[in-house]
This record gives C-alpha cells, structure tokens and sequence, in this order.
C-alpha cells in the first residue's frame, strides 16, 4: 500500500521561513500564504540543518526514503538537537531498533521545541510504541491547535484511513486540500480513501491531479497504476508502473506491484522476472526482504506450496540476520498464516508463537509486547477455528476481545467481529456469521470469501454469487492472504475452505 500511515513522517512539508540566529529558533513551515501562527513549527539552531531537513521530508514523502535518509542524517550532523529531524527520520530506517532509537533522541529532546512539535513527537512515540488511542488525542489536538494547516489535516486522514475510516479520511483530505491546493501527498490518500469507498471515479480524478502536481516523481504513477490493478485493468496498470520506474529505477514499490499484476494476468513467471530485477537493484535489509515476500506472493498465487513456504523463511532468515525483531516477528506471522491456510496447523502456531517470543524477550517497549501477545490470541484463534476445536477457538476469542476492547483501536474491534463471525460460521449460525463478518476489515477480501459461504448455506446463491464475483475482481496488490486462497482455488488444494 502507497500511502503507508505515519502521523507526520511521510508529508512533504514546504519551507515558508528560516529565521537566521545563533541560538535554537522558529521555523516556520507551511503554505505560501499562511503565517507563522497557522502552521506547526520546527526548531532548530541552524538554517542549513533545516535546509536538508525539508529536502529529506519532501523525498520521504515521495517513499524514496534511502535518499532522505541521507539528508535527515545531514540535518543531525549540524544540529545534534534537532528533535523533529530525529523523529522524521525513524520512519527512513529499515531496521526496527533504528528506528526506535531515533523516537527516544526526538522524546530527549521535547523540551527544546515548541507545543506543535511537542505534539508531533507525542504522536510520533505512540505509533511507534502501538498507543493508539494516545496517537489519536495528540493528532486531534493538533488540528485543534493548527487548524488551518493542511499537513496536519493530512496527518489525521492518514489516522482515519490506517483505521479504515475511509469516509472520515475523505474529509480530512478534502479540509488540506482546500488549505493548500498545491499539497501533492492529500490528493494520494484522497485517492486510496475513495477507491476504498468503491468511488473509483472520484479516486481517478485525485491520483490524476497527483501525477499533475508532481510529474517527476515515480509514486503518482505508481499509485495511478494501482488504481488500475485494482479495477482490473492490467495493461493500464503496467503501463504506470514502468512510467514510475522510467522516473526512478529503483522504485521498489513498482516491481512488487507489477509482479501482482502479471500474477492476475497468470503469467508468473513474467512477474518473478520482475522481482529478480528488484533483487539485483535491492541496497538495504528492508528491500531484499520485501523482494522475496513478494516472490513467496506469486509462487502462493500460483498454488506452489513448497515455493512459497522456502520464500519465507528466506524473508524470515534476512530478518534474523538483521536482528531486527519486529521484522523478525513480521515474518513468522506470515509464515504462520502460510501454513494456516496449507492446513499445517502446529507448525502455524509454532511460528506465532516464535513471533511473540522474539517480541517478548527483546528490549522493546512493554506496550508492543503486549500488542504481540494479542496478536498471538487472534491469529490462534484462528487456527483453532479452521481444524474445528472450536470451544478452544472462543477462549482465544473472548481474551483478544478483552484486551483490545481497552484500547478501542478500530482496526483491532474490526478482527474482534472477524473473529466472532468465524467461529459462528464454523457453528452454523450463518445470520451471526454474516452480521459479525460485515463489520470486519473492508480491506481483507478473504471475508468475502466467509460472506459468501454464509449465504451459500442460507440458500442464497444469488447473493454468494455476488460475493463470490467481488472477491475473485478484488485484485489485492501484494497481499499474500489472498493469494493463498487464490493459489488454493486455482490448484485445488482443499485442506481449508469458507464452506
């Protein structure tokens, strides 16, 4: 997904002012037309720290985040009390530990900075950290705080869409927009947000004016493309993709999504010539590893079991030569969801459970081990589910519900339903099932699939049928659950289905 969630890291803030002085002072930025009390602040002692801190945000935004690396590192060097620089750039770095050191630099420093930057690296922390709920109060209250400024607007629909609030994400959209006609980042979760609200045309128009703003950079056409993907127009879709990669060679993002999209063609191995070239472009830990997730996705679309499982530990063994724990985690949660759907029940809950483990005896903050010994309650829930001990599978349920009714997060209620709605199909109480399943993550289509079945045994077939349609043209970009399932179909591999 293009427009990754970060409260404040990926907007590309503009320069309006730099105020000269040897001693730590305001910086301005913000529209061309707004003053310094209408937008967020930034402090630092020196104006060409500054400098390359905007030419790293800016590049950041645009996902090319090796190259803002190197300016966010530019930026320190001159100014070593530069909070706002340290936060940006945690977001740039590969490795979980990086980027988790650069959140405690920013936190050390909040009392240097203004209430706005104080904010902004309050948010900063409780993403990192998984504080949902407090990420949310600091976003709301800097729009409080700031509410003509379209970056922080942008930031809160960045919020509501990581939630799958598209509607409210829209809004927050449309508000920075207004603000800042010329803002490029808005018009790209504008975009998202409405494709995800089935408005295809609206979201056409917006990623439109994306590439307009900025013609240069590869991710419009990347985003363009995926538009394309997603409503079934392959040709269209490959043709922004290599328009993104004619702009930057190294675009990552385009090789992932042009392999799913010669996936839906059927022409795997097209598409697994596209990943062996992002594996000879690849310069970090994060790129490889994405590389053979993404190859580990074609092999599972084309139904081969034994490829896709060695394409994942290969993902899992970079993660653990990295030492970077959350991606370690990451990846066992994938290789536990692989061998879920093949039917290979312990060893999925072997590697959930190795997930929380990593996460459990590392160094990382208490609140993100908690979030791993959640995870592991809904993905066994899951599995317990799928092999039928279903009396286990509602203790595990009822647990992760308990926990994550705490915080409120939605995206997490929305696995509660998920949850309820499957363990009440695999019961047979197929109105509950499809109740609970309609509140469920809009952006899975595997809960198609379950809504489908639901109505199947309601003998509503024409209803399952419509289901059935919608998930076989959902056209995930690199979504490995999916192609499970359309691997699993596709061969006729039976060891789990909705019915």
């Amino acid at each position: 997904m293009k427009n990754s969630y970060s409260p404040s890291l990926k907007a590309a803030w503009r320069l309006a002012l730099i105020a000269l002085a040897a001693v730590s002072v305001p910086v301005f930025i913000g529209g061309c037309t707004t003053s310094s009390r209408d937008t967020v602040p930034i402090t630092s002692t020196s104006a060409r720290a500054v400098e390359y801190f905007t030419i790293a945000r800016d590049l950041a935004e645009k996902l090319r985040d090796l190259e803002a690396r190197h300016y966010y590192r530019e930026a320190v060097a001159l100014d070593e009390t530069f909070a706002l620089a340290y936060l940006y750039m945690a977001d740039t770095e590969p490795l979980e530990q990086d980027r988790l050191h650069h959140i405690d630099m920013a936190v050390s420093l909040i009392g240097n900075v203004t209430e706005g930057e104080k904010l902004l690296i309050l948010a900063g922390m409780g993403r990192h950290t998984g504080s949902h709920q407090k990420l949310g109060n600091y976003l709301h209250q800097l729009v409080t705080l700031y509410p003509q400024d379209a970056r922080v607007h942008n930031d809160l629909g960045n919020y509501h869409f990581h939630d799958r609030e598209f509607g409210e994400a829209v809004a927050e959209y449309i508000k920075a927009a207004k603000l800042d006609l010329q803002f490029a980042p808005t018009y790209n979760g504008l975009g998202y947000a409405y494709s995800y609200l089935g408005e295809i045309e609206d979201a056409e128009k917006a990623f439109l004016k994306y590439i307009a703003l900025i013609p240069n950079d590869p991710n419009p056409y990347d985003s363009y493309a995926e538009l394309m993907l997603r409503t079934g127009r392959f040709a269209e879709s490959l043709e922004y993709y290599q328009k993104a990669l004619k702009k930057n060679p190294y675009f990552f993002n385009a090789y992932e999504s042009m392999a799913s999209a010669y996936n839906y063609l059927g022409q795997h191995g097209e598409a697994r010539t596209q990943l062996a070239t992002m594996l000879e472009r690849a310069r970090d830990f994060d790129q490889y590893q994405r590389a053979y997730y993404a190859l580990a996705v074609s092999f599972a679309d084309e139904g081969l079991v034994d490829s896709t499982l060695a394409m994942l530990r290969t993902s899992q063994q970079l993660a653990g030569e990295a030492r970077d724990i959350m991606s370690m985690a990451e990846a066992a949660v994938a290789l536990g969801d692989a061998y879920r759907e093949y039917g290979q029940y312990d060893q999925a809950l072997a590697e959930y459970a190795s997930a929380t483990r990593f996460v459990e005896h590392s160094t990382l903050d208490e609140s993100l081990k908690e979030m791993a010994r959640h995870s592991y309650l809904y993905n066994a829930a899951k599995v317990e589910t799928q092999r039928g001990n279903l009396a286990t599978a509602r203790t595990y349920a009822a647990e992760f519900q308990t926990h994550v009714s705490d915080e409120g997060a939605p995206l997490q209620l929305k696995q509660v339903h998920e949850l309820a709605g499957l363990i009440a199909l695999a019961e047979y109480d197929y109105p509950a099932a499809i109740d609970h399943l309609q509140q469920a993550d809009p952006r899975d289509p595997c809960i198609l699939r379950h809504i489908a079945s639901a109505y199947r045994k309601l003998n509503n077939p024409e209803m399952a049928a419509v289901l059935d349609d919608r998930f076989a043209k959902f056209y995930a970009d690199n979504n490995l659950s999916y192609s499970l399932v359309r691997g699993r179909e596709t061969t006729g591999f039976a060891a789990h289905t909705a019915d």
